[in-house]
């Protein structure tokens, strides 16, 4: 049973790099028993020293525990103010938290699926930094067009 689970993650991670979700330096695998003596193994998933995807005993059929710089992605996912969640609700998404597919893991759901939505939020949380950055320029020189300092951040 255990060669076809990391059969499967050997798929998925071929998926990953061949379909180039995000530019990928460097994947390593690991597997290493849940608590020592058990079969049970726990395999982590290490891509570009940054993104790090636990998968326990459970997975597919339960979500997996993703890292992002060494901390909980419910961490990166948390909106620092009032001003940071009202811009993203600008965006059309109420709560990245609530947006996640680990809140609605299915069994369906790939690594792939979990960087996509990494890529995405980066994406969402990009702007929202942009949008910052254009207002506060535009504070402190109210004379320059919005779309010329945005169209300048985004090239």
């Amino acid at each position: 049973m255990r060669h076809v689970f990391i059969k499967r993650v050997n798929k998925e991670i071929e998926e990953v790099i061949k379909d180039e979700i995000i530019p990928i330096q460097k994947v390593t695998t690991t597997h290493i028993p849940e608590e020592p003596g058990s079969k049970n193994m726990i395999t982590t998933v290490e891509i570009n020293n940054n993104i790090k995807i636990i998968l326990g005993k459970n997975y597919p059929f339960g979500k997996p525990k993703v890292l992002i710089n060494d901390r909980a992605y419910f961490f990166y996912l948390k909106t620092p103010s009032d001003r940071v969640t009202k811009l993203l609700k600008n965006t059309g998404v109420d709560c990245l938290c609530c947006s996640t597919i680990l809140c609605d893991w299915l069994v369906t759901y790939q690594i792939n699926h979990i960087l996509r939505e990494i890529k995405k939020f980066n994406k969402i949380k990009r702007e929202i930094k942009y949008n910052i950055v254009v207002k506060e320029i535009l504070n402190k020189y109210p004379n320059i067009p919005d779309h010329l300092i945005l169209d300048y951040l985004l090239e």
